[in-house]
């Protein structure tokens, strides 16, 4: 890269903090006249005509460079960026057409094929379709072995298929690239105890990963397993640690809110629930939890929370209980029983919810 794209460069990305989209494209441009290969220059190429244009055809206008320019740089960036948006349809699209546009520059692209390997290995496993994982998996390493990420989902898949000796085998062979791994070889060795339910040597790994880095998945992991290991003083102070690093994670948040709520600190917990309302006004936890706590103050507000809520999971006995009930108390009886018949119905044999309609029944 030569002194002037390096300028240049600088100038298109100043011109972006600015919100100059069309200067930081004509910047960005020029970098490409000096460093044509540089992936920066069309990174923010594609930042730039984004905010001008939209995505779509910003992407249309970098697949038109990256054909004109005959650029690996430009074919990175498209499966790059369709990558981060799990467009892996599209990412498999634009590396076969530089492919078949450089193929005597297929070297260039193994670390593209890499990364939509493992993105396609990882959407199959999120998805449960495990089959597919390891077929993708088991096919991208015998083209590239020392793909540790695909290791790791293939390791995955085998937990989640209850292959635990290939699982183990699989940790064996990634024990080797520790170094590389950081948190994810002992995420996966807390998996793998954990899928075997010994608890307690799944506390251990998922505190070393949980120390190496604190990756919300790991926190999730470290919670739970507290949880069915009984230590509840454990689990307390954790929580408090992993709010305190990721405040604004919506399960650490509803994790707080509920404690809170359960130790009597309704302050705490209404604050917690309403930060996490505002983020996602749609979590039934937290509309339920939440118009408890304002039934029990008396505040009209509850009957609009548990309405939403209702409305949201029709068929959470939970939520129609609170819902039944609480319409009940606040003098709509006839409204409320429906929710409360339909509560029974889903489970006949909870006892607080046998009470709560007997009670409206009799007040009707």
């Amino acid at each position: 890269t030569t002194a002037k794209a390096v300028v240049h460069g600088t100038l298109g990305r100043n011109a972006l903090l600015a919100g100059d989209n069309t200067a930081a494209v004509s910047f960005f441009r020029a970098m490409l006249a000096d460093a044509p290969d540089s992936v920066g220059a069309y990174a923010g190429i594609f930042e730039a005509e984004s905010q001008l244009n939209g995505e779509a055809n910003a992407l249309n206008a970098l697949e038109l460079l990256a054909k004109q320019n005959e650029s690996i740089a430009a074919y990175q960036t498209l499966i790059r960026v369709s990558l981060t948006r799990k467009n892996i349809s599209a990412a498999k699209r634009y590396y076969a057409q530089a492919l078949e546009t450089l193929p005597e520059r297929s070297d260039r692209l193994a670390m593209a094929r890499s990364m939509i390997d493992y993105s396609e290995a990882l959407d199959y496993l999120q998805t449960g379709q495990l089959d597919k994982a390891r077929e993708v998996a088991a096919e991208s390493l015998a083209a590239n072995p020392d793909n540790i990420r695909v290791v790791a989902v293939l390791t995955e898949v085998e937990i989640k298929s209850g292959q635990f000796n290939e699982a183990d085998k699989l940790i064996s062979q990634l024990a080797d690239q520790s170094d590389r791994l950081g948190h994810i070889l002992p995420a996966l060795q807390g998996d793998l105890a954990l899928a075997k339910k010994d608890y307690q040597s799944a506390r251990v790994a998922y505190e070393q990963a949980w120390a190496l880095s604190q990756f919300s998945g790991v926190a999730e992991k470290l919670h739970r397993t507290l949880g069915l290991l009984g230590d509840t003083k454990a689990r307390s102070e954790f929580l408090a640690q992993w709010y305190q690093v990721d405040p604004n994670n919506l399960l650490a948040m509803l994790m707080v809110g509920m404690e809170s709520q359960q130790n009597g600190d309704t302050e705490k917990a209404t604050e917690v629930y309403e930060a996490l309302l505002a983020q996602r006004p749609d979590s039934v936890a937290a509309l339920n939890n939440l118009g408890w706590i304002y039934f029990e103050q008396s505040n009209d507000k509850a009957l609009e929370l548990l309405s939403r809520a209702a409305e949201l999971a029709p068929n959470s006995a939970a939520v129609l209980d609170s819902y039944g009930w609480v319409l009940h108390k606040f003098g709509q009886t006839a409204k409320g029983l429906p929710y409360l018949e339909k509560a029974a119905q889903l489970k006949p044999d909870n006892p607080e919810i046998a009470e709560h309609l007997k009670a409206a029944k009799n007040a009707g």
